[in-house]
């Protein structure tokens, strides 16, 4: 309001607010995706390419596209930047794919120009749940027996090793953090990630980023 009295524009009174709203969308939040990122059902949000609607993984109603569209490459590639730069990292021509973690902890893999995809740069941000699953939660839901609960207990509490592997998005993050407070909280824990994803539930860790992919 200082500004607009200072530079004398006038504003409709009924058009304050939606002024306000868009000033901290474009230059606070995501822009346009800010909608999709204020929601805790929404886990994952992807862009593939200019003229595309964007999608969204719902955590009830799973894929939906929405009516949020890139219609231009100078904006797409101008709001994959900045992603880039909300992430502390660099995207260009000459480096043109970036998997990093926004400043929220999710997760984000850019793609820039069309070197890489036919329709231009694209984007795919993978949400974490303010709540996380837990052990008991991925029981009820089937995903792994008690037996097998109180198995991975047992031999974590024992020091063995495991090892969780899987395809993309099959939750072997999820099943991490899961066995993860399995770990006697008096315990140092360190982890070492290409982009942070865990969430080590202990005051004793240390996270660690791989600055480079091999």
């Amino acid at each position: 309001m200082e500004i607009l009295k200072k530079y004398r524009i006038k504003v409709p009174s009924e058009s304050v607010d939606k002024l306000l709203y868009y000033i901290i969308r474009d230059f606070v939040g995501y822009g346009r995706i800010d909608p999709p990122m204020r929601d805790h059902f929404i886990e994952d949000i992807s862009a593939d390419g200019v003229n595309m609607p964007i999608y969204v993984w719902h955590r009830v109603y799973e894929s939906l596209p929405t009516n949020i569209v890139f219609k231009g490459e100078e904006e797409l590639n101008s709001f994959i930047i900045r992603l880039a730069y909300l992430a502390g990292k660099n995207i260009s021509i000459a480096s043109p794919i970036l998997d990093a973690s926004l400043p929220d902890g999710s997760r984000v893999q850019l793609t820039y120009g069309s070197e890489v995809t036919g329709r231009g740069s694209t984007f795919t941000i993978r949400r974490f749940r303010l709540d996380p699953l837990t052990i008991s939660d991925l029981i009820a839901l089937n995903t792994l027996s008690s037996e097998m609960a109180a198995y991975l207990w047992y031999i974590i509490e024992n020091r063995a090793s495991v090892l969780v592997a899987g395809d993309i998005a099959c939750g072997k993050t999820t099943m991490l953090n899961c066995l993860s407070m399995f770990i006697k909280p008096e315990m140092k824990m360190v982890s070492v990630e290409d982009a942070q994803e865990l969430n080590l539930p202990t005051s004793g860790m240390e996270a660690n980023g791989l600055y480079s992919t091999i």
